[in-house]
């Protein structure tokens, strides 16, 4: 069949040559003999018609002789027992496949994946690809193999399956398949339905009181009858154990348990049934905070955590404490507090989770942050240029000329051969490079640095002299090698005679060892070094280093004694031992604060003075309510995400703040700015439900006093701190909203629902979710077959079984075009041609 596929109205340019030629024609008709006429009509005829099929796009409608096939492969959670059969059916047909034909491989589960692209040749089946297993999303595995079909081939879809979807709505685009000519064949696989009793949910209402006796709906589902038992635990302590009986379908079931708990409940719930097939969804956990009272985490080690923690008691707040190394670092523990204080604490003593997670906390949940100074934070605790820093409204870089005196600084490394060696695939040569760096950024351009390798020869890496050029000094840096003995006292010497006579008002050498050297000699440097102004640290690193030589050293040099006990703690010790030796990022005199901003929750007192704190550099945005004489940040504040992050960059342990903390005003003053830090100022003016049904959770918000360009959006969050999606709800009427989401595996999930206007978040409710499991281990009651059965009938395919040959099954053809051009555009230059050959001759 002929059709034409392009605008029709293009043959008026057919038709206006019809006209010119017609006009032509009259013009000539005379001098051409007849039947010289009679061809020059029929040629010029022709060539107005195949120009005007040109330009028509004529194409020809034929039956294709070619088919594609798609094999659609569920490979979620409850069909993985079931890859290596499918791939042998796989290929077993493909060996009944024509030559001319192509075929496919698509796997899907909650996602889809393309295994194999269509081809005409598919030499190995290997279902390679890792779709989403938590979920089965056969519509959307269908509406993508749809639009993968060539077009103009016969479409044949194998759909291989157990049918039990989970996501999405597979009925809702029978139409696409009928419009597409899809000849569908259903392979199911899984038909068989074990017996299964499942732990569907554990309820607890939500308004306990603190006290009685709590009431517990547990619910059953069973496709056997059967007998058992269920167990109730909170936090590994049995409550309940009772024997139970169980029939086909829903079984509903009420216990009541003591309180034990003032705060929260936990429980977990679990069951054992004779013949039960299905163990992964038999368990079952259920949380529910009863005190609504504000819970602080402080982090740090006793002697630094001892005030903060009595002003948090004394609020009537409820004070965790942890010490760093103890914390729990996860996203479900973390979010349980309103505010997390951290009070001294170096960076190398909290886990990377730890740290991520609390970043999500405070930017996503609006958890507040109070970071409390001392020796080891801000820039001496390593927090330059990580996570924690970057929520922080100080950088640990100080800015502007605080005129302070210029530093020379002399790197004595050992490069012996046995820096060559390596732990956990680390050497230590290359974190003695990685040290040098960090101590380099730390220096300014007035600064002096050196570093000399000593082993049994000495050579100036870098040598003695201003920084002036860091990219060249770090290029020579990466020169640094192992090799030979260990002798220290010469590399002492050259250090010395380089500082003796530095232009700089502080000479500082840090002296790096691994090995054995001389045991005596060295009263003659100390007295040098003494009379020179020099000071002395050392890093021992590894078994091997003499211990009491290097601690000899640094106590003869005024300096400190470190000991490496990991190779990957050379460079954070080198960055604290170079800003300690600087002396420009702590301060131990004694001075007054300043205040620079009145606030509510800290108002404008006298203030008692302090002993000292850890400069800082104020960020763009921040805002500062107590200054130094110097102008360094002392209390700093900003709002990061919704949370609220405080800087006290003087400590609360007494060595600094002594005479702060006996002052009368420091209870009150201190307390309104913790209130404040983990407040939130939301208006309170929306409600939210959840409803879960297995993976599937629908949230419905309302608000009180709707106003205008007001919307509801949803964040959730994983156990891991992962961020798993940010949903905008529908509004479905005034002040109501409505949204859902797929948790993708088991685990606990925190969802958090804004209510906003512009952008700016009115009001925000968190609430806990646990999915106990993966809704691929629902209960099978065989719906799962009979549904892809109905689908195969209404959509006019067809259930095949192993045994039956897909390529020999009958095929709706599809018509295919064939686009006619490449006959009609040589045909009519031959006309043309023709044409003026008659008028010619």
């Amino acid at each position: 069949m002929l059709s034409l596929d392009n605008n029709i109205g293009l043959l008026i340019i057919p038709l206006i040559i019809l006209g010119y030629f017609i006009i032509q024609g009259f013009n000539c008709w005379r001098q051409l003999p007849f039947k010289r006429k009679k061809l020059w009509v029929i040629s010029r005829i022709l060539l107005i018609l195949s120009l005007a099929g040109v330009l028509s796009g004529m194409t020809l409608e034929l039956n294709s002789k070619n088919t594609t096939t798609i094999f659609l492969v569920d490979r979620s959670l409850s069909m993985k027992d079931s890859v290596d059969e499918i791939e042998i059916y796989i290929k077993n047909q493909l060996s009944n496949k024509k030559n001319r034909d192509k075929a496919a491989i698509i796997s899907f589960a909650g996602d889809t994946m393309i295994d194999i692209p269509i081809q005409r040749v598919i030499d190995k089946v290997n279902l390679s690809s890792e779709p989403n297993p938590n979920f089965t999303n056969i519509e959307y595995a269908v509406d993508f193999a749809l639009d993968y079909f060539p077009k103009d081939t016969n479409r044949r879809l194998v759909l291989i399956t157990d049918g039990r979807e989970n996501m999405g709505d597979v009925a809702s685009i029978l139409d696409r398949l009928e419009d597409n000519k899809i000849n569908l064949y259903v392979y199911p696989l899984g038909s068989g339905v074990n017996q299964d009793v499942q732990l569907t949910s554990l309820d607890i209402p939500e308004n306990i009181y603190q006290r009685g006796k709590i009431p517990v709906t547990l619910k059953l589902n069973s496709n056997v009858t059967s007998k058992g038992t269920f167990f109730l635990y909170s936090k590994d302590q049995q409550l309940l154990m009772k024997k139970l009986k169980v029939n086909p379908g829903e079984n509903i079931f009420k216990f009541h348990i003591p309180l034990k708990s003032r705060k929260s409940i936990e429980i977990k719930g679990e069951i054992n049934f004779d013949g039960d097939k299905n163990l992964r969804n038999n368990i079952a956990n259920k949380i529910i905070e009863i005190d609504k009272q504000s819970k602080i985490l402080i982090v740090g080690y006793e002697e630094d955590i001892k005030i903060i923690n009595s002003l948090v008691n004394s609020a009537g707040l409820d004070a965790v404490k942890y010490s760093p190394e103890e914390v729990p670092d996860n996203m479900n523990f973390i979010s349980k507090f309103q505010g997390v204080f951290i009070v001294n604490v170096p960076h190398s003593r909290l886990t990377s989770n730890f740290e991520n997670n609390l970043k999500k906390c405070v930017k996503e949940l609006g958890t507040g942050l109070m970071i409390v100074g001392g020796e080891n934070s801000f820039a001496l605790g390593g927090y330059r240029n990580t996570v924690l820093e970057e929520i922080l409204p100080v950088s640990c870089h100080m800015k502007g000329d605080k005129k302070k005196p210029n530093t020379g600084l002399i790197l004595a490394i050992d490069c012996s051969g046995s820096m060559e060696d390596e732990s956990h695939g680390i050497k230590k040569i290359e974190m003695a490079k990685e040290a040098a760096i960090r101590a380099l950024e730390i220096l300014e351009s007035k600064d002096y640095l050196g570093i000399l390798a000593f082993s049994d020869t000495l050579e100036w890496i870098v040598p003695f002299g201003p920084v002036d050029d860091k990219e060249s000094i770090i290029h020579n840096i990466e020169k640094l090698s192992s090799k030979g003995g260990t002798l220290i006292l010469p590399g002492l010497k050259k250090s010395i005679e380089e500082l003796k006579h530095a232009p700089v008002k502080i000479k500082h050498l840090i002296l790096l060892s691994d090995g054995q050297g001389e045991k005596k000699g060295y009263e003659p440097y100390f007295q040098q070094m003494k009379e020179n102004k020099i000071t002395l640290s050392s890093v021992a690193v590894g078994s091997d280093a003499d211990l009491e030589v290097l601690k000899k050293l640094s106590d003869n040099g005024k300096g400190r004694n470190y000991i490496a006990k990991s190779f990957e703690t050379i460079p954070k010790i080198f960055a604290k031992e170079t800003y300690l030796a600087t002396k420009k990022y702590i301060n131990n005199d004694e001075f007054q604060a300043i205040q620079v901003q009145d606030t509510d929750y800290f108002p404008r007192l006298p203030l008692p003075s302090l002993k000292g704190y850890i400069g800082t550099g104020i960020k763009e945005n921040a805002s500062i309510i107590l200054k130094t004489p110097l102008d360094d940040p002392l209390l700093a504040y900003w709002r990061y995400g919704l949370g609220k992050v405080i800087a006290w960059t003087s400590d609360l342990n007494g060595k600094w703040s002594h005479e702060w903390i006996k002052w009368r005003g420091f209870r009150d003053q201190w307390l309104g700015l913790i209130n404040w830090c983990i407040s939130n100022n939301f208006k309170e003016k929306m409600e939210v439900q959840l409803e879960t049904n297995g993976g599937e959770v629908k949230v419905i918000g309302s608000v009180a006093s709707p106003e205008q360009d007001e919307y509801m959006e949803i964040v959730v969050l994983q156990d891991s701190g992962n961020l798993r999606d940010e949903i905008l709800m529908d509004q479905i009427s005034l002040g109501k909203y409505s949204g859902k989401f797929y948790l993708a595996q088991a685990g606990d999930y925190l969802i958090t629902v804004r209510l906003k206007n512009n952008d700016e978040i009115i009001d925000s409710l968190s609430k806990k979710i646990h999915l106990s499991y993966s809704i691929e281990y629902s209960i099978n009651n065989g719906s799962g077959i009979k549904k892809i059965q109905s689908l195969a009938n209404i959509a006019k395919g067809k259930v095949i079984n192993k045994d039956d040959n897909v390529f020999q099954q009958p095929i709706i053809k599809n018509k295919s075009k064939t686009d006619l051009n490449f006959i009609l555009l040589p045909l009519s230059l031959l006309l043309f041609i023709f044409d003026i050959a008659l008028r010619k001759i």
